[in-house]
């Protein structure tokens, strides 16, 4: 919180980056939720461009495949109350969160940040990565269907796999337990 926030993607992107190479030198993998997923993707990219040891594979969760464009129209401008509207639409914030008005105005302007960062975020077309890609996504995800799951597929020259859950976008609260079991097998062979 003490931070100053990243209202861009490469900002973001840029200081992991910078932490990350004393921590390549083992084998590795990404995994990244909605947000997440496209970070781990970028990092991913940038990580290859600078000649750095690539993730052994990449697991990307409740997003669609960055070169299909949003299917929800930006949120981080919206007004307070239409904001906060918006995240309770979503359901991955809990109602009593939602709720305490002085923990929301702490958490409303981080949050407006993310979806900043995400929002503004444009896709470059590159060559797909030669690792395995799993993602993850719920089958009542609106914002997230099976297809633009199944889109990923032209990000890897590798191994790709879907795997889908019950629930909606934030399915990951409750199948976690099972989706961690699908990471430990996909990463026994490394």
């Amino acid at each position: 919180m003490r931070e100053a926030p990243c209202h861009r993607l490469d900002s973001l992107l840029a200081d992991i980056e910078s932490a990350l190479p004393s921590l390549l030198d083992r084998p590795y993998a990404f995994f990244g939720h909605s947000m997440g997923a496209t970070v781990a993707f970028e990092l991913t990219r940038r990580l290859q461009a600078a000649g750095l040891p690539a993730p052994r594979h990449l697991f990307l969760s409740g997003r669609s495949a960055p070169q299909l464009p949003s299917r929800r129209a930006p949120i981080h401008a919206l007004p307070h109350v239409e904001f906060i509207d918006t995240l309770r639409k979503f359901s991955g914030t809990p109602a009593e969160v939602l709720a305490h008005e002085e923990l929301m105005e702490m958490m409303v302007p981080i949050m407006r940040v993310d979806f900043e960062a995400l929002e503004t975020w444009h896709y470059e077309p590159g060559a797909p990565f030669d690792i395995p890609v799993s993602v993850f996504g719920g089958l009542a995800d609106e914002a997230v269907p099976m297809e633009n799951l199944d889109a990923w597929a032209s990000c890897t020259s590798a191994r790709f796999k879907r795997h889908m859950f019950p629930g909606g976008h934030f399915f990951i609260q409750q199948h976690y337990p099972a989706m961690l079991n699908i990471v430990a097998r996909a990463l026994e062979d490394y």
